[in-house]
């Protein structure tokens, strides 16, 4: 456990240097609880790859994220620029250019929607830990072009957000 845990803080540190990004250690332990989660049950979509959130600053391709989750979860807030299923399915073709990245809360949904349509010839990715990683990565969602700090977590096991967020159910 102790040696866990001392990873853990030399991963937290080298990230930090790396990206300099505005993740605190709090932050940075619930993503590895909300990473641990999604490992649990991504073998069900093995087909699919998974990208993180700060991986996604490297891509260099039209990113189009598409959001999985129900029309009262999006209510509430979204990836900035991101899509709803619905908005996909119906102008597919007008995406083919484009790296898919699929979200929900945690991942599992859309990693389900990212096999089906991996199979239709799209180059998809399933955002690991979804929108919680994408939250504790320091990244920000919103609501009507505007930025929020509320998000809909599905059901209270999800409630695993950055403190300054607020989550609804």
């Amino acid at each position: 456990m102790a040696k866990k845990i001392f990873l853990l803080g030399i991963i937290f540190l080298f990230k930090n240097i790396l990206w300099a990004e505005d993740v605190s250690k709090e932050d940075f332990e619930k993503l590895q609880i909300v990473y641990a989660m999604y490992d649990e049950f991504k073998d069900e979509f093995k087909s699919v790859e998974t990208i993180a959130a700060d991986e996604l600053k490297k891509i260099k391709t039209k990113i189009t994220f598409v959001d999985v989750r129900e029309k009262a979860e999006q209510a509430i807030s979204m990836i900035p620029n991101a899509i709803s299923k619905d908005e996909f399915e119906k102008n597919k073709d007008k995406y083919k250019d484009s790296l898919i990245v699929t979200y929900c809360t945690i991942g599992y949904r859309s990693g389900v929607y990212a096999e089906k349509i991996s199979k239709e010839g799209f180059n998809v990715r399933n955002l690991k830990g979804s929108l919680l990683a994408w939250l504790l990565s320091g990244e920000s969602i919103q609501k009507n072009g505007k930025e929020t700090l509320t998000v809909h977590v599905y059901g209270k096991k999800w409630n695993i957000l950055p403190t300054k967020y607020k989550a609804i159910w």
